[in-house]
């Protein structure tokens, strides 16, 4: 007696036999149906179909269908290339789309899943992009705040230390020369908000705080421009304090470094009178 499993042996050899005869009729390659590598290959190529939809979308900065494809292309295959592919664009789609939470938890996750990913200094620049777009850095009117607390000096330094891990891990990458550019910037930033809290307390008459926020900036920040009026604001406050020597000390360093120019402001210009150009030279 012809067993089951013989005859099922028989019918699928069969069937091979029979693909293999209408294949070399037409000329084309023999496929074998139970080649494991079919799926897998089918898999890819579903996968790239997906992929090259959502790149397609992101090119033509429809953003939010790019997301959705991502999302798609990220369940349905989950262990491919283009899924992790996927995972760095959404990274970036995130940081365009305004959606700082998703973007940072997105590029931490994938700096944990992919430590030795080719494009691990890109994705800590997005980081760092993240937390600079969120502080407002680029909004021209910070500079000219009279309150420049309006803004959130906890994503500028975040963003700081962002792209000052990427200089520090990858000194290599093309996105350094940018990265401290910015940091350059911040710093600025960063400086002068602080300058802007001491000017607050010196004008309350608070001179301790204004003193101490003066001499914090100076530890903190040299080399930005705004050292000389801090140095002003430190010599101010000392003197409203009758700590004429440490005033003394202030005023003498600002004009070391950067003259008299640099320490005093020049007067404002007052309304003309009748004395003669050549009577007031002299």
């Amino acid at each position: 007696m012809t067993s089951s499993k013989s005859i099922s042996r028989l019918i699928a050899t069969a069937l091979v036999s029979t693909l293999l005869a209408a294949c070399a009729g037409d000329g084309a390659a023999p496929v074998n149906p139970f080649d494991e590598d079919i799926p897998r290959r089918l898999q890819r190529l579903k996968a790239q179909e997906t992929y090259d939809l959502a790149r397609s979308s992101l090119e033509s900065a429809d953003y939010e269908g790019a997301l959705r494809q991502y999302r798609a292309l990220q369940i349905r295959f989950p262990f491919t290339d283009y899924a992790t592919q996927a995972q760095l664009d959404t990274i970036y789609l995130n940081y365009k789309l305004f959606a700082p939470d998703a973007a940072l938890s997105g590029a931490d996750r994938f700096l944990k899943e992919h430590p030795r990913h080719p494009q691990v200094a890109y994705v800590q620049y997005l980081k760092g992009l993240v937390h600079y777009q969120r502080s407002g850095a680029d909004d021209p009117r910070w500079f000219g705040l009279s309150d420049s607390a309006q803004y959130d000096q906890v994503y500028a330094r975040r963003a700081f230390d962002a792209f000052n891990q990427l200089v520090q891990r990858y000194p290599d990458s093309k996105f350094v020369t940018d990265s401290r550019e910015r940091m350059i910037y911040l710093r600025e930033r960063m400086a002068y908000h602080d300058l802007q809290i001491a000017k607050y307390y010196q004008r309350r008459k608070a001179y301790v705080a204004a003193s101490r926020r003066a001499e914090d900036i100076l530890r903190k920040f040299q080399g930005t421009s705004i050292i000389p009026e801090t140095l002003k604001v430190l010599e101010n406050s000392y003197r409203k304090l009758e700590l004429t020597e440490l005033a003394d000390d202030a005023r003498a360093l600002a004009i070391a470094n950067f003259g008299k120019a640099g320490v005093e402001k020049p007067a404002k210009p007052g309304k003309p009178d009748d004395t003669p150009p050549e009577a007031a030279a002299g």
